[in-house]
């Protein structure tokens, strides 16, 4: 164990005398550096964080921009879609209105005039039925 303790010592004093420790003036400086290039890799990686977040945001307005215009349009379209169904609509209802109403006039004025059979004896004539053809057609 002696024996050991003094190798141990001998050691010691060797490396102590062999390898020459710096001032701590040096190991001070030394340790500033080393935050220093610390703090600029720090300020570095954040300006490069934030320029990527910065294009990923601006891209992410532009898409979300174009999909909104999409939309719009597509809402104005499908508005004038419903609109021309509802004018079509309406133009139905008027053009049965019409012939609704020709056929009552016809029916009422000149009741002779239908193509109806009565009495199983009587039937419209063919100049008959042209005639009502006719006014049907020319509304």
């Amino acid at each position: 164990f002696l024996l050991w303790i003094s190798s141990l010592r001998v050691a010691v004093f060797i490396t102590s005398h062999a390898i020459t420790v710096p001032p701590i003036t040096t190991l001070y400086h030394s340790c500033r550096s080393v935050v220093q290039v610390a703090r600029e890799e720090k300020q570095k990686f954040e300006t490069c964080a934030n320029t990527q977040v910065s294009k990923c945001m601006a891209d992410l307005d532009f898409i979300t921009q174009h999909e909104l215009n999409r939309v719009q349009l597509s809402s104005l379209h499908n508005s004038k879609i419903v609109e021309k169904t509802q004018q079509i609509a309406e133009d139905c209802k008027s053009d049965y209105n019409d012939l609704k109403n020709v056929l009552d006039n016809l029916t009422s004025f000149q009741p002779r005039l239908l193509p109806l059979k009565r009495n199983n004896t009587t039937t419209c004539s063919t100049e008959e039925q042209d005639m009502l053809m006719n006014s049907v057609i020319s509304v």
